[in-house]
């Protein structure tokens, strides 16, 4: 009664694979298509492979989409705020090298990193660190009108040290 009913089959597949990488992902296809052949756009497949194997091709593109939007808002804010067209480009390559240096540390130790851990570390960073670039940079800007550019890197780093470091 549990595999067959009036309407459904039911068929449970175990794959000694870890539940996200490209070895799951291909049983995951794999199993998708032979049901495909055997029971047409019915067939449904569950499983933390597949939902995961699901969540990446939905997240993939609206994870650039996000990305592109939220650079571009970020930018346009900083450009506001300073209104310098340089900073917005300074500050955001530094960002996004922060989070590229993030992101490529477990892979250059071999570790790995499962999907949502990736957009955690992507949006956070991303959100956390435009915070105290312009908190560094409008104080940095403020201190560079009074002092030389040495003495004002050292008393800025000083009165923004705390809020970045309690993060």
């Amino acid at each position: 009664s549990q595999f067959y009913s009036e309407n459904y089959s039911r068929i449970i597949a175990y794959a000694s694979t870890s539940t996200e990488g490209d070895e799951a992902f291909k049983a995951v296809e794999s199993v998708r298509d032979s049901a495909d052949k055997w029971y047409g756009d019915e067939a449904l497949s569950l499983g933390a492979s597949a939902s995961l194997y699901d969540v990446r091709d939905t997240v993939n593109s609206d994870n650039k989409l996000v990305n592109v939007v939220a650079i571009v808002a970020i930018g346009l804010v900083i450009l506001l705020s300073f209104k310098s067209l340089s900073l917005p480009v300074i500050l955001l390559i530094t960002i996004e090298t922060a989070i590229w240096i993030n992101l490529s540390i477990p892979y250059l130790t071999g570790g790995i990193i499962n999907y949502i851990g990736f957009l955690v570390i992507n949006t956070v960073q991303l959100g956390a660190t435009v915070d105290y670039a312009i908190l560094y940079s409008g104080n940095y800007m403020s201190n560079r009108k009074t002092l030389p550019v040495k003495d004002a890197l050292f008393k800025t780093a000083g009165e923004t040290i705390g809020s970045i470091l309690v993060s």
